[in-house]
């Protein structure tokens, strides 16, 4: 796909403006940003993982796809930020990596023949309103807690190179899915469906979002899960969690099949077919300045709604199930999070520009409807954000109400007859008055309510 190129140059217009306005406030009159390094390596090893690019260098310079210690220089004055690019030459271990051809069209490019080279000519610029924001040390004053928050903020409104960056990392990410979901239905392993991501995808392991979960039957109930079994095939249920990126944006969908409808438990299918359209009920309530963790409640009181339907709840009301936090025993994880550069992007707990942390709406710190919920701020126009709910059968979350006083709520003889769990993720974009569904055209979603 073409680099959008007049879309970046606007994008790095407002993003500098971003930088500089938040320097003026702060009284910085020079910003090193730095793009990672050293590299990480194992403990007892000589060599490690790939780390990616920190996440203020890769908004301002997207095509630089290794950390490799690069550092961009913001001046409060300057037009043309300064971008010293570390080559590592002269190493027959790594083969040399050449500035990307249009960075010069954006930045003043210095090469440097190694690291050290690019930390001595950033000491250079000396104290005085001097700062620094990025992973690596040895530069001088760090991650300046004002200027640090304020670009964190503006990281949650997306300029439409940004949107465009996830746009085309959901689509990639989708071609991966439905390539998955054909390998699942045709018997295929976990490991097998996985490499089928990849391969549509057009992928690495290193280059997702974040290690994928593939997962068949039981094992769908967990939300993080690295194991990829090779043997266990010919799946009756799969979740698929994975993501690419473009331009070191991110997507994150979540997707739930059914194989052999005949020797599915009906009331999963059940519970699948009214996710699917509470998940569409949900997408259709995103506007600006709705709460988002208002929007956590009423997916509780959905999933309550259909569990009371399917007879896994009885004798309460969907509000009493979430008042007394039954629903938390499916759906233990946040409703979604704030998503681009990062897959958990920053800024959804932010309170201002200045920083802050918001606090969750309840009284007491532990409440569990709340505990992973990652973002607490109303929806603004420009965001993407996922909207992820699910239910999960996990007998460690369920035990306290087996065990407990409100034990007569839950029909524990079907209950013991179903296992896994079931998710679905869309990518959201909130706009002036309504939403965008980035994952349902290319996964062919429905998105009427």
């Amino acid at each position: 796909m073409k680099f959008p190129e007049k879309l970046y140059a606007e994008h790095l217009g407002v993003v500098l403006g971003q930088h500089r306005e938040a320097m003026e406030e702060e009284g910085v009159g020079v910003l090193a940003i730095s793009s990672g390094g050293p590299a990480m390596i194992n403990y007892d090893d000589d060599h490690g993982p790939s780390a990616p690019v920190a996440p203020n260098f890769a908004r301002l310079a997207p095509m630089v796809e290794r950390p490799n210690d690069h550092v961009i220089v913001v001046a409060a004055a300057s037009d043309k930020p300064l971008l010293l690019y570390n080559t590592a030459q002269g190493d027959f271990w790594q083969k040399p990596v050449p500035p990307p051809d249009n960075l010069g069209e954006f930045f003043d490019v210095r090469t440097f023949p190694d690291s050290g080279s690019v930390l001595d000519r950033v000491r250079r610029f000396g104290d005085v309103g001097f700062a620094h924001i990025g992973p690596r040390e040895g530069i001088g004053k760090k991650d300046p807690e004002g200027l640090k928050a304020q670009l964190e903020w503006n990281r949650r409104f997306k300029t439409p190179f940004e949107v465009e960056c996830i746009r085309r990392a959901v689509q990639t990410a989708a071609c991966g899915h439905l390539a998955a979901r054909d390998a699942f239905l045709a018997g295929d392993s976990e490991l097998g469906m996985h490499l089928a991501f990849l391969r549509a995808a057009g992928a690495t392991d290193d280059q997702l979002a974040f290690p994928s979960i593939v997962s068949l039957d039981a094992d769908t109930a967990w939300l993080h899960r690295p194991e990829k079994d090779p043997n266990h095939r010919n799946g009756e249920r799969a979740l698929v969690d994975a993501g690419t990126k473009y331009m070191g944006y991110n997507s994150d969908i979540t997707t739930t099949w059914v194989n052999d409808k005949e020797n599915v438990h009906p009331v999963y299918l059940e519970l699948l077919a009214g996710l699917e359209k509470i998940q569409r009920k949900l997408c259709a309530l995103i506007k600006p300045g709705f709460n988002f963790s208002g929007l956590h409640e009423t997916a509780h009181l959905m999933i309550a709604e259909l569990l009371l339907k399917v007879g896994i709840l009885k004798n309460c009301f969907p509000v009493e199930a979430v008042s007394k936090r039954f629903t938390t025993a499916f759906l233990p994880h946040g409703l979604g999070h704030l998503l681009g550069i990062q897959t958990h992007d920053k800024g959804g707990k932010q309170a201002s520009p200045s920083g802050g942390k918001l606090t969750p709406p309840s009284e007491k710190a532990d409440d569990p409807l709340y505990s992973w919920l990652r973002k607490l701020n109303p929806l603004e126009k420009g965001e993407v954000v996922t909207i992820e709910p699910g239910i999960y059968f996990f007998k460690e979350l369920l035990a306290p109400f087996r065990n407990g006083p409100d034990s007569r709520h839950f029909d524990w003889k079907l209950i013991d007859q179903l296992d896994g769990g079931m998710r679905l993720e869309s990518d959201v974009l909130v706009l002036a008055n309504g939403f965008k569904d980035l994952t349902a055209e290319v996964l062919k979603r429905k998105t009427n309510v």
